[in-house]
């Protein structure tokens, strides 16, 4: 019995060590990245439009609050990626309560120096607003340099040697990615 002993304990050491050996092997392990270590080349494009629509729908939101807190019953729309339309409520009330109403309303307009009034319709109570161009010129260089500033920041927390981020055109972000001497 004794001998069996010895052989089941041999053959339990020999599958323990064999074991070890493919779960640690002694050679260094497949770990690339980075497209295979060969490096990132990213053309990145920023939605602009989307930035500009943003900010009219804010608009608008403000707008039309301002208005319920004068007590003027209006409806605010936004029209295409930057204007907003402002069509006061009709109302059984008299001209110069109408008039009153539309006073105050382009007063409330006023205290919006980005948009312009690009149209105007004091008899249907309606005001067509538009943002003007160098907001709307702002606005965009402000989107993609806030994308190219939030993939500086995410690549940065890889420790990615001499990483390429900069501004590509109008509304691009190129991100050129290389691997450090680290690993």
């Amino acid at each position: 019995m004794p001998r069996y002993l010895s052989l089941r304990i041999a053959v339990v050491a020999l599958v323990i060590a064999a074991s070890a050996w493919y779960l640690y092997p002694p050679r260094k392990t497949i770990n690339l990245g980075l497209d295979l270590q060969g490096g990132i080349h990213l053309v990145l494009g920023v939605e602009v439009e989307k930035a500009l629509e943003s900010v009219a729908e804010r608009t608008a939101a403000d707008l039309r609050s301002k208005l319920q807190q004068k007590g003027i019953a209006a409806q605010v729309t936004r029209q295409g990626a930057t204007g907003l339309l402002v069509e006061l409520a009709p109302s059984p009330a008299s001209p110069e309560a109408r008039q009153q109403a539309w006073t105050e309303a382009r007063g409330v307009v006023a205290e919006y120096p980005t948009f312009t009034t690009k149209a105007q319709d004091q008899a249907a109570g309606r005001l067509e607003l538009a943002l003007t161009d160098p907001e709307a010129s702002r606005l965009r260089d402000f989107a993609v340099r806030q994308g190219v500033e939030t993939i500086r920041n995410r690549v940065d927390q890889f420790g990615v040697a001499e990483p390429t981020i900069q501004r590509q055109g109008e509304n691009r972000c190129l991100a050129r990615l290389e691997r450090d001497g680290r690993g």
